[in-house]
């Protein structure tokens, strides 16, 4: 089973606890509020999709790092993000890779630093390059993320070779590219939550 989650990003840190103590400990070093409430926010929908897919108590699991940096599940595989007013998970039984991206915040000077040569024909002939470079950067990191091989570098993925469920979402009347990307070609389902469910969950 593998599905994923996306909402809106809310506008202040929530009164619950978050487990475990280690991310809680990552979230309030950060200096920026911002991050603070991406990775606040993007870990509280983690734990509403795990309630809602597993039927799981979250406080219940036991969370690791890799070498990487990733955090790491017992039981399920996940993988989270954010883009300006967006955040976004997916939740697996295998590897799994997600990426949201506000296409608004793409410029196309990063076109020669992500496309391969066959991707930049494509690119050269679209009718909306930014979205179309939108699209090309959300795939390439929900397959980075999936294979967690360490260093992300976007022009050694060639999204032409995989199969990728993407599509676009309008969150608060912004529009965004979503990204996962499953090894095995897994059915993929997904859902936009309102900030209200994910506030009062």
């Amino acid at each position: 089973m593998t599905k994923y989650f996306v909402c809106s990003l809310p506008c202040q840190l929530g009164r619950s606890s978050i487990h475990p103590v280690e991310r809680k400990q990552e979230i309030l070093s950060c200096k920026s509020q911002k991050v603070q409430l991406e990775k606040y926010w993007v870990w509280k929908l983690l734990e509403y999709a795990v309630k809602k897919t597993y039927n799981k108590d979250f406080r219940c699991l036991e969370f690791t790092k890799n070498q990487h940096g990733k955090w790491l599940a017992k039981g399920f595989h996940f993988s989270l993000s954010h883009s300006k007013n967006a955040i976004a998970i997916a939740i697996s039984d295998r590897p799994i890779g997600i990426d949201v991206q506000a296409i608004s915040k793409v410029k196309e000077s990063v076109a020669s630093r992500i496309l391969t040569d066959e991707e930049k024909e494509i690119y050269l002939k679209s009718d909306n390059k930014q979205e179309y470079l939108a699209e090309i950067w959300v795939k390439k990191e929900s397959i980075f993320k999936c294979q967690n091989n360490g260093y992300f570098i976007p022009k050694e993925i060639n999204t032409l070779d995989y199969q990728i469920n993407n599509k676009i979402i309008n969150l608060d009347d912004e529009e965004y590219y979503v990204a996962v990307f499953s090894k095995d070609n897994t059915e993929i389902t997904g859902e936009v939550c309102s900030k209200s469910d994910l506030i009062n969950f």
